[in-house]
């Protein structure tokens, strides 16, 4: 018979973009018996309309009897995507609809509509023009460069989070932590030295040759480019979660890192004070798998957070019998008597705006012993 299931695609205008449709066959012909038939997977690319129908289209009369005709509305994962030109312009954005504007894009800064710039703290950056809307106040540190440029005129190898100064941390060969100078990224800095940006969290740990770690004797020191003498603040913590032989344990490396709360914290009206690493996405481990993830051999949504603030462990009993785990794969400040004090202090030295790197290394004091 010819009977439809159609659908008519209209953008917001009421253009026509496309149409399609399902006919029936003869299986439902008989008392009592029915044929489901779906039109599937239609996906609007762009925002507008769908008209959805049914049709009998016969010559002669014939019976069609229709019953729960629905129609589902399936959103997309993706709340917002945008390309960008090097320079920050964007092109082939999108957004969900009734989604929460998207203000933070190019380099993680906020987009300031009304004057066309990124906001780079002392500075905004024009991406169609590339020059900033202020003179850099460092400009007299560096007389080869325009004091309207950033990232030294190359966005594609340099970041620039504050604005001002394009030079960082690096750790030299035997593991101390200076600011050079000369150094704006890896191929800028002195062969033999690990580049570690402007802002950044130093983490020492001191697993031994089975990935554990005592309790507490870890550390991590803060580096900031608002303080070039050395580190602004130093706290003992830990590097492995609870149970090695369960989680995963993040491997040594440089990573992006930056002030956020957790979100099972801060739903319910916690303000919790700590850092997401990678923004929460793949971290490798120490042994190349994940124990607790079949499906992936990386760590995900891995923060440094605080500790146990009652005990010196990184576990806890919880009250229906069984225990809880501080770390499951995150980094934690230190554990036990007046540790959360601790850590808040730390957090305020590193500031809600911190926005930069944390680098997970070994104690280059062990090696210098073994050499």
């Amino acid at each position: 018979p010819r009977a439809f299931v159609n659908y008519i695609f209209f953008d917001r205008e009421m253009n026509y973009v496309r149409a399609g449709f399902l006919q029936i066959t003869t299986a439902a012909q008989g008392v009592g018996v029915h044929e489901t038939i779906s039109l599937n997977d239609i996906i609007a690319d762009r925002k507008g309309y769908i008209l959805a129908y049914l049709s009998n289209e016969n010559a002669e009369e014939v019976a069609i009897h229709w019953d729960d005709f629905r129609v589902y509305h399936g959103k997309t994962n993706v709340v917002y995507a945008t390309n960008y030109y090097p320079g920050g312009f964007t092109f082939n954005e999108h957004q969900r609809t009734a989604s929460v504007k998207n203000k933070w894009k190019f380099q993680s800064k906020e987009w300031l509509p009304e004057l066309r710039v990124y906001d780079f703290g002392p500075r905004g950056w024009d991406p169609l023009i590339w020059r900033t809307n202020a003179q850099d106040i460092l400009a007299d540190q560096f007389p080869d460069q325009s004091s309207y440029s950033l990232f030294r005129n190359n966005p594609v190898s340099f970041t620039d989070p504050t604005g001002m100064s394009p030079v960082d941390w690096v750790e030299d060969r035997n593991g101390n932590i200076y600011w050079d100078d000369n150094a704006t990224s890896q191929a800028t800095t002195k062969e033999g030295e690990t580049y570690l940006g402007k802002n950044v969290i130093v983490g020492t740990h001191n697993r031994d040759a089975t990935g554990n770690e005592e309790i507490n004797t870890a550390r991590f020191d803060l580096y900031l480019e608002s303080d070039k003498k050395g580190s602004s603040a130093t706290i003992i913590g830990n590097t492995v979660p609870a149970d090695v032989t369960k989680h995963g344990t993040l491997a040594e490396g440089l990573y992006p890192a930056r002030f956020q709360g957790r979100y099972s914290k801060l739903k319910k009206g916690i303000d919790d004070l700590s850092i997401i690493i990678n923004e929460g996405k793949a971290l490798p481990t120490i042994t190349g798998k994940n124990p607790n993830n079949p499906n992936s051999d990386y760590l995900t949504n891995v923060f440094i957070h605080a500790g146990n603030k009652g005990y010196e462990r990184l576990w806890y009993n919880r009250k229906r019998g069984d225990v809880g785990y501080i770390s499951e794969g995150c980094q934690t400040t230190g554990c036990g008597q007046g540790s959360r004090r601790s850590h808040n202090l730390f957090m305020q030295k590193v500031g809600r705006d911190f926005n930069g790197y944390y680098f997970l290394r070994s104690d280059p004091n062990n090696h210098k012993e073994e050499n």
